[in-house]
């Protein structure tokens, strides 16, 4: 996506201002001291291509796109006194969606040990993507879905870890015991499993808001995870300061909105595909992500597609 967004929003762009003239910048950011002035930050506003792109780019994502690391069930403080101020607002429902998104996790898959993510969008079922699912799972002649085999015809598996948090070992995994839809081609991108929830751990569903309106702070939940061949990889690791696969928070607001996808500028890359958007406002998943690029758009499938698949099961 590009920064049109953000650069729009008075209160963050006040706040990247005054951290240009006091030079307050982190250790990612080694030779901004002597390269970024109000100039640049400006000149980008205008859509200028400057030898420092990156530099300017990166601070203003990660003070008004970051991608914040979750632990224990809730996440870091962003550097952004702005987004501080708007998240701590939401903190409750935030920390209660989070612990409905999970990590869609494969057993005797040849290439993936992991494929993207997914949430508890009803009792014992969660939603992804439809090109997630179709890494383990295929429609048989019956029109039923069956898991995949792999070269040596063993059948694969999927289970969703609702943990995966950075420097935590605890997994809170559960078993996908059957692939309830998967989208045609021609639809959006939406997959349904029923999962095997049981005991203490069990989570809620994450509600599904009626509406989703240009202009609101959202969030992503998800696993993002290195992908150097759709973004700048100078960017990509100033952004995710080098780590990756591990659950975070990326708040971010809706850009625009049709009646089959709206697009999103919260900071997300591949192991994203499945990600909730959560309103800051209600903690209602407004869509479900499904691709981004890399410095036009993310887009997702908004939350009254997704009710009417899973009322169609």
């Amino acid at each position: 996506m590009n920064l049109s967004s953000i650069l729009a929003d008075q209160d963050l762009m006040s706040e990247v201002r005054s951290r240009i003239r006091k030079g307050a910048f982190d250790p990612r950011f080694p030779i901004l001291d002597r390269q970024v002035t109000i100039e640049t930050l400006e000149g980008v506003a205008r859509g200028e291509t400057l030898a420092v792109g990156y530099d300017i780019e990166a601070i203003v994502r990660v003070t008004g796109r970051p991608a914040l690391i979750v632990k224990n069930g809730t996440f870091s403080t962003p550097e952004s006194d702005v987004w501080k101020s708007r998240l701590e607002t939401s903190r409750s429902l935030i920390e209660n969606a989070i612990s409905s998104v999970g990590r869609i996790e494969l057993k005797n898959h040849p290439g993936f040990e992991w494929v993207g993510t997914g949430w508890v969008v009803k009792e014992n079922i969660v939603v992804t993507n439809r090109h997630v699912a179709n890494e383990f799972s295929l429609r048989d002649t019956t029109g039923s879905f069956k898991f995949r085999r792999n070269y040596e015809n063993k059948e694969m598996g999927a289970r969703i870890d609702l943990r995966e948090e950075y420097m935590q070992p605890d997994e809170v995994e559960f078993r996908v015991v059957k692939v309830l839809h998967i989208e045609e081609p021609e639809g959006p991108d939406i997959a349904l499993l029923e999962v095997e929830f049981s005991g203490v751990n069990a989570p809620k569903p994450i509600k599904l808001a009626n509406t989703v309106n240009a202009g609101s702070y959202v969030a992503a939940i998800g696993y993002p995870a290195w992908d150097g061949r759709r973004n700048d990889p100078a960017v990509m690791r100033q952004v995710f300061n080098d780590i990756y696969d591990v659950k975070r928070l990326q708040p971010g607001q809706i850009v625009t909105v049709t009646s089959n996808y709206f697009t999103h500028d919260c900071s997300t890359l591949g192991g994203n595909s499945g990600s909730p958007v959560i309103d800051l406002s209600t903690g209602e998943a407004v869509g479900l992500h499904f691709a981004g690029s890399y410095l036009k758009e993310n887009s997702a499938v908004p939350a009254a597609i997704v009710k009417d698949r899973l009322n169609s099961i």
